[in-house]
């Protein structure tokens, strides 16, 4: 197997959707110009494979890219772990765009937040 990068790593996972081990998959694809010695890189490596080509670039300029099934498993490998404070930090971030007088204290400690807070 070719050399893979940390950023052949990231570009996995940015392609997935994830960053963190608690995360789910939210797609499989990445977009990018034809040629890219990353992209070829890492179709050789058996770690994604070429989709088909964008529309609206007639001249196949851009192209879909999938991980396959052997980049997921190397994009789920020592991915690092989000806390629960940070994961409820960030949760309380989203909410406070909605609830802007809401403080972080108020959040950790309201029992309308409880759900959002276990969920974390």
């Amino acid at each position: 197997m070719p050399s893979i990068s940390e950023d052949d790593i990231h570009t996995l996972r940015h392609s997935l959707g994830i960053e963190w081990a608690h995360e789910k998959s939210c797609r499989n694809y990445f977009c990018d110009e034809l040629p890219s010695p990353q992209m070829e890189r890492l179709v050789r490596a058996g770690l994604m494979t070429q989709g088909r080509y964008v529309a609206g670039h007639e001249d196949h300029s851009m192209r879909y890219f999938h991980v396959t099934e052997c980049g997921i498993l190397l994009a789920h490998e020592d991915i690092p772990v989000k806390s629960m404070a940070k994961r409820r930090y960030e949760r309380f971030l989203d909410i406070s765009d909605v609830f802007p007088d809401l403080t972080f204290r108020e959040f950790l400690t309201s029992p309308e937040f409880a759900e959002t807070r276990k969920n974390a």
